[in-house]
Parts: structure tokens; sequence; C-alpha cells
């Protein structure tokens, strides 16, 4: 790609992005939401290009857009003041994507050209947002070797603590590899992988779309909930060394092809830590 070319790229997410910067939005880095995650010990509910879709009425291919799901999504961001034990994370893309892959910034700058109109109404400029895309820490960024210490920080978030994951019934976050190596204890409730926002009620009752739960159980109980999006995949990949998504044969992806068909495994410690299947078959 010529020099020129990322010159007139980068001009144009300048113009872009002076939409936001004018509406003085404030977002996290990774490294800061990573730390008032720990230090702080609240809870994180993030809203990517897919929440932002739902939200405007747009289906996405792992859930519906339903009239409920768009309304507690709206909710979710505009009602922050009144949670403060649950932080709102929403792109740092919209703000600067000096950090990203090229691959990655154009798909930003053409997001936030299609949609900036649309967001900004939603955007709370006394409101200071957490980093979305802690969760996304080694594909898109440039700094590869930076994803370590990161990802260090989420094991530093994991330790010592009885962890309840509630997964995609094809997930199986943390199989196979060691970020969960300092846990205290693991449980899992399985949900399923696609349109989970269906079972919401039922979920909600038994703990007491991820998004918005973070949101609410973070409300009414001291546990601290993460929106962890796909920082297992991420961990994965990093491990693996690749620089573009790449299958993991027991692990649920619609980034990759064939990705949402999985291979199961038999893995006896996996199975001990389900304590509940909702909506899909089991106990």
């Amino acid at each position: 790609m010529s020099i020129k070319l990322i010159r007139v790229i980068s001009m144009l997410f300048s113009i872009l992005s002076d939409k936001l910067s004018r509406h003085d939005i404030s977002v996290l880095s990774t490294e800061k939401t990573l730390d008032t995650l720990i230090k702080n010990k609240v809870s994180i509910s993030r809203f990517g290009d897919g929440e932002f879709n739902l939200l405007l009425g747009n289906d996405m291919p792992f859930q519906s857009a339903s009239p409920e799901l768009r309304a507690s999504l709206r909710r979710v961001l505009i009602d922050q003041d009144n949670n403060h034990r649950c932080l709102v994370a929403i792109p740092g893309s919209f703000v600067t994507v000096s950090h990203l892959t090229l691959k990655s910034k154009f798909f930003w700058i053409k997001y936030f050209a299609k949609f900036r109109n649309d967001l900004l109404p939603f955007l709370n400029n006394q409101y200071v947002y957490g980093y979305l895309q802690i969760s996304r820490i080694y594909i898109n960024r440039k700094d590869k070797l930076g994803a370590t210490k990161n990802f260090d920080n989420w094991k530093e978030i994991f330790k010592n603590k009885h962890i309840l994951l509630v997964e995609g019934s094809e997930s199986k976050f943390g199989v196979g590899n060691d970020l969960f190596e300092n846990t205290l204890s693991i449980s899992r409730v399985i949900c399923p992988s696609r349109q989970t926002f269906q079972v919401y009620e039922e979920l909600l009752d038994y703990l007491s779309s991820v998004t918005v739960l973070s949101y609410d159980f973070s409300k009414i109980s001291n546990i601290q909930i993460i929106d962890t999006g796909n920082m297992d995949l991420e961990y994965e990949w990093m491990k693996l060394g690749v620089t573009k998504p790449t299958k993991i044969n027991h692990k649920y992806s619609i980034e990759v092809k064939n990705g949402t068909e999985t291979v199961d495994i038999e893995d006896g410690v996996y199975e001990s830590q389900i304590i509940k299947r909702i909506g899909v078959n089991g106990v």
C-alpha cells in the first residue's frame, strides 16, 4: 500500500474522529481499563460493533435485534450514572486507531463513517468509558509483544478468585490453556451459543447476552461481573504465534471459516465444572 494512500486514510479518520472529540467523549486505554478492573473490582459491560448494531435494530449472526434486547442495551448506555459498580466500555478506536493493524483501521474508519451520527446521541460526554477491546489485545494490534503484559493483567483479575463462567455451549473458555491456573475454583453455566438473550430471564433468575447481564447483576450484587468477549481465543492465537484469526477446533468462533463447527473433546475437568445448563441439552 502506498504512503499516499495511508496518509489519505489517516486524514479521513482524523476528520471522522473530530466528531467525537468535539463531543468530549473520553475512553480509557487498555492498560487503565484493566487496571481499574484489578484495583477497583468493578464489573464491565462492553459495547462493540455487534452491540451497537443490535441497538440500532440490525440483526447479528449470533443474536436477533429484538425490541426487548434493544431497550435493555439502550438502558445500559443511558443509565451509567446510576451504577458505579459497572464500567461501560465502548471502542477506543472511536477516538484513535494508531495502535491497530491496517485491516482493523479500515474496519473502524468504515464503521464510524457509516454510524457516527446514529451513535453519538447514545454517548455521554460526562462519562469516562472503559476500553472495549480489552478482550482483543493481540490479532488486531500492531504491537504483538505488548499482548503478553495485558494477558498477565487478565490472569491477575482471575487470581485467587472463585470463578463462575456463563458461556456458550461451544466456547470452552480457558479449556486447554493456563488463563485460570491461579484461580481458586471454576464453575460453568452453559447457555446457547446463539440467541442467548432468549434465555436471559431464566439466566438472570438462576444467577440471581452478557452486555446487559454484566450491568444488571452488578447492581444487585457485590460480585464482579466481567464480559470477557473473545479474550480466550485471542490468547490461543498469541500462544500459536499466528497473525490472523485461526480456527481452534474445540472452540466456537464466527470470525473464521467453519469456526462455528466445533469438535467435541473429552475433558473430565471441564465437564465436572458445569453446574447448570440453560437452554441447551443436559441438566
